[in-house]
């Protein structure tokens, strides 16, 4: 069974990250004074324009995953900040999709947008109800755990017993 990762050493490892992200943020956009090329401007425009998206997403994930490390019937929430945190996601990866088509000049990702009032309910949906399936699935199989191993009863056994009864 793997290890369950303590809540003191998510949070410390999602501020590391968050640290390490905006620091990595703020030389990017210094380097921007320096590269003339204008598709790495606009890149990181795209991710300046779109940082509170960022952050909400690792916000939400980061709740989402300190409910996972809880106990059952604690650890409920988990799924939905987890499905929550993917529609915001996908929503980054859209906004990354349009950067390209607008850089590359294709209709290609054009396409996403019909489909994105599907895709967007459906990621939902599946993220949701997968992490349920992986909770409930969790508990059952730590409360046979706690119960110890059972003897699978034969036919030959059931048949002594119910005679002993009679």
């Amino acid at each position: 069974m793997p290890r369950r990762r303590s809540i003191i050493g998510i949070i410390l490892s999602k501020l590391l990250g968050l640290v390490v992200f905006l620091v990595i943020l703020l030389v990017v956009n210094m380097l921007a004074f320096f590269i003339g090329n204008p598709a790495f401007i606009r890149a990181v425009q795209l991710v300046n324009m779109n940082i509170w998206l960022l952050i909400s997403i690792s916000i939400i994930l980061f709740v989402g995953e300190l409910f996972g490390v809880l106990l059952f019937p604690f650890n409920l929430p988990a799924p939905l900040f987890n499905a929550l945190g993917a529609v915001f996601l996908l929503r980054f990866i859209y906004r990354v999709f349009e950067f390209i088509e607008s850089i590359t000049m294709e209709g290609i990702f054009s396409l996403f947008k019909w489909f994105s009032f599907l895709i967007y309910p459906l990621v939902f949906i599946i993220v949701l109800v997968g992490g349920y399936v992986g909770i409930f699935a969790r508990a059952l199989r730590q409360g046979r755990e706690q119960e110890g191993p059972h003897k699978p009863r034969t036919a030959r056994k059931r048949k002594e017993r119910h005679s002993k009864d009679e």
